[in-house]
């Protein structure tokens, strides 16, 4: 794929991520293996729509997170509504999307949210760190 092709899909999927998408980051309780209880952060990026091959083809060029796919619902109406499909990343996958994205994002509440996330990732999740500079390594050769 090259470069134009490359940014094309970028700023697609981004817009999608606008329009259709849930970024979470949020500071959840979290048991461990001992029943302690400590604070730790939820990151998850979710898109959804009916139409399954805008969905499968995030999923091909992001080549990270899982698809799922919703029974279909009762509309208000009675009808029965479309199926859906998931595109679900978590935690460093989550970061990895949105690294790539954000140039592109312009809805400010999404973009403060992947602002932040990418913050943390970065600077304050010290267990990431190794990643990340990996990540950004991978970013580099690629030109990106």
């Amino acid at each position: 794929m090259n470069h134009d092709d490359r940014t094309f899909n970028l700023i697609y999927f981004a817009s999608f991520i606008d329009a259709e998408g849930y970024i979470e980051y949020a500071n959840r309780k979290k048991a461990n293996g001992r029943g302690q209880i400590y604070e730790g952060k939820a990151v998850r990026l979710e898109v959804t729509n009916t139409d399954f091959t805008i969905i499968q083809d995030m999923m091909d060029f992001f080549q990270e997170g899982h698809l799922y796919q919703d029974k279909p619902r009762k509309t208000a109406t009675g009808k029965q509504a479309l199926p859906i499909l998931r595109y679900v990343t978590s935690y460093f996958k989550t970061y990895k999307v949105l690294k790539l994205v954000l140039p592109y994002m312009r809805h400010q509440k999404k973009l403060e949210k992947a602002h932040n996330i990418i913050e943390w990732y970065e600077n304050e999740n010290k267990q990431a760190v190794n990643r990340v500079k990996k990540y950004k390594e991978k970013l580099d050769e690629l030109d990106l």
